[in-house]
């Protein structure tokens, strides 16, 4: 796989794509083990594309180590952004209240809408960026566990080695997901029966990613310091 593009299609490469598919997309109705089991199928489709394979792995739970990591690195990231809003959020509604109740609605209120809008707005940049910043993420807890997932400062040092591909690479798995999506809505059987096939994209883009955008070895979080 050459190219961002070739991650679109090169799940229908294997023969059993279909069934492949649907039973891991299945899986993922569990809750927690089934979304572990996916990022898990994933990576395991990523293994075979770094080898130069162009198949599928067998649906199942054989993952869920690499993909418990995985997940909890997401769920951090998650969490982060969930807390900024809630705060903000929250704190736009009490300001609004409190300027109701003391008759002074207008300025108080005023800022309280501003916060709650300020909320929303980080939420979807937030949701936005992660989804730019996923590739880098994912390699980096590849390479260096669930710390090296979590350190943004050296996951966004990641992402400025080559950011027009950084940028593809976000564009490419937000279109694999949507394409999951679409089928669901087109087949009429329901996102469960093709999610799995936004995540195989998944893997295409990050194999693309690590290896036309990151060097080995990984770069630093910070600058050097200079020599004494």
């Amino acid at each position: 796989m050459n190219d961002y593009s070739d991650s679109i299609g090169w799940p229908t490469k294997d023969p059993q794509w279909i069934s492949k598919v649907v039973v891991q997309s299945l899986i993922y109705i569990i809750p927690i083990v089934g979304w572990i089991a996916l990022l898990g199928w994933m990576l395991a489709a990523l293994d075979n594309l770094r080898q130069g394979r162009r198949d599928l792995p067998s649906a199942g739970f054989n993952g869920l180590g690499r993909g418990a990591t995985l997940f909890f690195v997401f769920l951090i990231y998650g969490l982060a952004i969930a807390c900024v809003f809630v705060i903000l959020f929250f704190l736009g509604i009490a300001l609004a209240a409190a300027g109701s109740n003391n008759g002074q609605g207008g300025p108080l209120s005023a800022l309280g809408a501003l916060l709650v809008v300020l909320a929303y707005g980080i939420a979807i940049l937030a949701g936005i960026a992660f989804y730019f910043l996923m590739a880098p993420i994912i390699v980096a807890t590849e390479r260096g566990g669930f710390a090296a997932g979590i350190n943004l400062p050296q996951v966004l040092a990641m992402a400025r080695v080559n950011p027009s591909s950084t940028l593809f690479a976000g564009l490419f798995i937000l279109v694999g997901h949507l394409i999951g999506s679409l089928g669901s809505i087109l087949c009429g059987v329901g996102i469960y029966l093709t999610i799995a096939y936004g995540y195989a994209v998944m893997a295409g883009v990050v194999s693309v990613y690590e290896r036309q955008a990151v060097p080995q070895p990984m770069p630093p979080a910070y600058p050097a310091a200079p020599p004494a």
